[in-house]
């Protein structure tokens, strides 16, 4: 290559690739030394296996062959999901909050609906009021009316014709 380290021209970064360093000391593997790894990395139920076909799809593995590459030992762990966990936790409270939702919803959909049947209903009782005193109020004053013509039509002196007249054209 061009001598630069992981193949990166002069004047550029090498690319940087993930890794993850395990380091294991001699000694026996007990329950306590799988605890302090699963405490350690944050993993949950960290366990031991000698086939790496019992460890499910959905869990973390790497597998250790033994010195004498006799047999291989599967680490295998469940991921952590925190935000899975954190639905699954609040789901009934969140169930409820969207139940308190709808219900609120419902009762303004309900309480808009009785206000404007109630607004319809005082609409057309002042429209009803409203004819019927358009209605008491004309009656006399068609009397008022036809009494200021035949005034008028009299024997008034001017002054007293002009208003007559006057009471007559505003009816």
């Amino acid at each position: 290559m061009d001598g630069q380290p992981g193949g990166a021209r002069p004047g550029r970064r090498p690319a940087l690739r993930p890794t993850s360093t395990i380091v294991l000391a001699g000694g026996f593997i007990t329950a306590a030394n799988l605890a302090g790894v699963g405490d350690r990395y944050a993993l949950g139920q960290v366990r031991l296996l000698l086939d790496e076909r019992d460890v499910p799809a959905t869990d973390g593995r790497t597998a250790f062959n033994s010195a004498r590459q006799e047999r291989s030992v599967v680490l295998a762990w469940t991921p952590q999901r925190p935000a899975h966990d954190l639905i699954t936790g609040s789901a009934w409270q969140m169930g409820a909050v969207a139940a308190a939702f709808i219900g609120l919803a419902i009762l303004m959909v309900r309480n808009t609906r009785r206000a404007a049947r109630d607004l319809m209903e005082v609409h057309r009782a002042q429209g009803q009021f409203l004819a019927n005193m358009s209605h008491e109020i004309r009656t006399p004053l068609n009397g008022v009316n036809a009494l200021a013509q035949s005034l008028a039509e009299s024997g008034l002196d001017p002054r007293r014709r002009q208003m007559a007249e006057t009471i007559h054209g505003s009816g």
